[in-house]
């Protein structure tokens, strides 16, 4: 599972604008316990922590404050979930990310379930080898 974010949509979730930070805390709790989930943000870190720097004032804290809190709390976020979080320079990168994410996934899964190891001998002398068999279609 993917939870991409626009730079907009990042900095009201993660600041907590409205009810969205809770749900994306449910959500991090969701991701850690899928064995293939990542947070892929379309923007860098520091264009999102400008982004809030730049922004209006909103609730009590002052633009600044909300882009330290925000560092703060993406760094948090990662140690406490051990979830990936990817910061794209913009929607195309992160479109790329997000399919290499889950493509890698497939990949990884489809190898893994469908080879077989067979044991293949093949006496040259003493010589044993072990071969991977191909997946079967």
């Amino acid at each position: 599972h993917i939870e991409r974010k626009s730079v907009a949509d990042a900095a009201g979730t993660f600041l907590g604008w409205g009810d969205h930070r809770e749900r994306f805390e449910a959500e991090l709790v969701n991701l850690a316990s899928i064995e293939c989930a990542a947070v892929i943000v379309e923007a860098t870190l520091g264009d999102l922590v400008a982004y809030v720097r730049g922004a209006p004032p909103r609730g009590r804290k002052t633009p600044l404050e909300n882009a330290k809190i925000i560092f703060r709390q993406v760094l948090a976020w990662q140690q406490d979930y051990r979830i990936p979080w990817i910061f794209c320079n913009d929607r195309r990168g992160a479109e790329i990310a997000c399919f290499r994410v889950l493509e890698r996934f497939h990949r990884k899964n489809s190898v893994k379930s469908q080879s077989r190891l067979a044991k293949e001998r093949i006496t040259n002398g003493n010589r044993i080898q072990e071969t991977e068999l191909e997946p079967v279609s």
